[in-house]
This record gives C-alpha cells, structure tokens and sequence, in this order.
C-alpha cells in the first residue's frame, strides 16, 4: 500500500508542474501504477495506450475515485503516425508532466524473432521516447514553473 500524498505536497506538485500530466503506457505495469499516483496527487492525466477498452475504464476510475478529470487517446506506439496524434492531442491541455512509460520487451531467440516484432518494440521503446520527449522537453523549456534544466 502507498503512503497517502499530503494536501501540501499536492499542492507543491501542481504548482511546479501545473494541473495536467500526460502518461504512455498508462494501462498496464509501471505506467498504470504511476497514473494512479498522480491522479492521488491531484493531476488531471491524459492516458495514453493501444487498449481502449482499458484506457475508457480507467478514466471513468480516476475521475471517480480521486475527482481529477482524466482523458484518454488510444493510439500504437510502434506505429510512426501516432507521435503526431499524442502532440495534437496534449496541445488541448496545460502539460506539465510528462511520464513515457510505454514499452516492452521480447523473449527468446533473437535470430527465430520477426525482424517487424524487434523493429516494432524499437519504435515503442525508443523511437517513440525520443520524439515525444524532445517535443515536450522544448514545451517544458518555456515554461515559467517548476525545476526545469535543460
């Protein structure tokens, strides 16, 4: 069980980081743990998954469990045209935080893999951390609050 986050540092958080954060991966492992987490802290998330049915429960949790507003985009990661939809998307609130928690890893052998399965989890883990972390980290740069060092 998590220690609960004090009012105090809930406001702290909003105030560095401003009203809404933005999660990939937000469905499942580390990336739903830490939405649950900032949702208790007070943000406003936007989720960001491949699993639709998933992202839609999981808004409905968070908006009720914790009282935040929460959105959801559906998109793939491996594929090159969701970056533009995660931007486009993330330009209709006031993006704070940023987590890219999106990824996974394959198992057995690397020669008797899909070259497309290994090209698909380079995109997800890689590819797709770059892009949208250079985006937001130039967003983040202008910004007049929280600890920002570039």
């Amino acid at each position: 069980m998590s220690k609960r986050i004090s009012t105090s540092s809930q406001k702290r958080l909003r105030e560095n980081y401003g009203p809404w954060a933005l999660i990939t991966g937000a469905t499942s492992g580390i990336g739903k743990a830490a939405t649950f987490q900032l949702a208790e802290a007070g943000f406003n998330l936007l989720i960001v998954s491949r699993n639709v049915d998933s992202l839609e429960e999981m808004t409905t949790q968070l908006e009720s469990q914790f009282g935040i507003s929460a959105n959801y985009l559906a998109v793939d990661l491996s594929q090159s045209g969701s970056y533009p939809k995660v931007i486009k998307a993330a330009s209709d609130y006031d993006i704070g935080l940023v987590l890219l928690s999106a990824g996974y890893g394959t198992s057995g052998s690397f020669t008797q893999a899909k070259l497309e399965t290994e090209l698909n989890m380079l995109d997800v883990n890689c590819r797709a951390v770059l892009v949208l972390a250079h985006f937001f980290a130039k967003q983040f740069k202008h910004k007049t609050k929280g600890p920002l060092y570039y």
